[in-house]
């Protein structure tokens, strides 16, 4: 089952890995993945609410806001591509994904349960 996670959470845990939302930094097993500041947007928004589906508009406002111009499509799938790359999401296998996308509608980061690490 997933928990809600605070916005204001300064580590969140899931599985192997641990999002410092404040440093913004990635780490499985203690590990510190190299991953870019608007994929890194994208997992926070994303672990922030575990199993909802978050609207394309919603990440488009989250990730670039209304001032900045980018191929949003060619950026978000990027981004998408990144997070999934550090989770190690399967290409091979789709139903082992744990970041997914639905239809066009938005993303959903699913089969995962997190945990709020306490701020140090």
């Amino acid at each position: 089952m997933l928990e809600q996670t605070p916005l204001h959470a300064a580590k969140i845990r899931f599985g192997v890995f641990e999002a410092d939302l404040r440093a913004g930094e990635l780490r499985k097993c203690g590990i510190r993945i190299k991953l870019q500041s608007q994929p890194f947007k994208l997992l926070t928004v994303l672990l922030t609410r575990p199993g909802e589906i978050v609207s394309r508009e919603e990440l488009q406002q989250q990730l670039w806001g209304t001032e900045t111009v980018v191929n949003f499509d060619h950026s978000l799938g990027t981004a998408i591509n990144k997070v999934r790359e550090a989770l190690g999401d399967s290409a091979e296998n789709p139903s082992c994904r744990r970041l997914g996308e639905v239809g066009g509608v938005g993303c959903e980061l699913g089969g995962i349960e997190t945990h709020n690490g306490a701020a140090r």
